[in-house]
């Protein structure tokens, strides 16, 4: 509901405009409209992005019963497996030895991901804003 009422009249203002280029804004919204379903489970596992793309999804005027079926529906699925692997597996010490060095590197791949991707992203899109 934030999504929806607040964050369009803050992206109006200067400030709002200097953060949120209006041509990445329009993208963002065409992109949710075409593609909700991943905007919500890209929302759900990348926690640090959970905000914003939530945000994004309620500017986008994506439909708030879909919304919170999709969000409720991926949730049960996400704790149903984080339990059962918590499970499963909680009680393996020698396990977690040898999945850590698993965990750095799946982490060292995200971050990495997570940092170059959106700057290509963007070049991307001011382009063919460009265009």
């Amino acid at each position: 509901m934030i999504g929806r009422s607040l964050l369009p009249r803050f992206l109006r203002t200067r400030w709002g405009k200097q953060m949120v280029k209006p041509g990445l804004r329009r993208w963002a919204e065409i992109l949710v409209q075409r593609h909700g379903f991943r905007a919500v489970l890209l929302g759900r596992f990348l926690v640090a992005l959970r905000g914003p793309v939530y945000l994004a999804i309620g500017a986008a005027r994506f439909p708030t019963w879909r919304f919170v079926a999709l969000n409720t529906a991926v949730a049960v699925i996400e704790v149903a497996i984080i339990v059962g692997i918590g499970y499963a597996y909680g009680a393996s010490h020698e396990l977690v030895k040898d999945l850590r060095w698993l965990e750095i590197g799946i982490g060292v791949v995200l971050s990495l991901a997570l940092i170059v991707f959106p700057v290509l992203l963007k070049r991307r899109i001011e382009r063919e804003h460009a265009a």
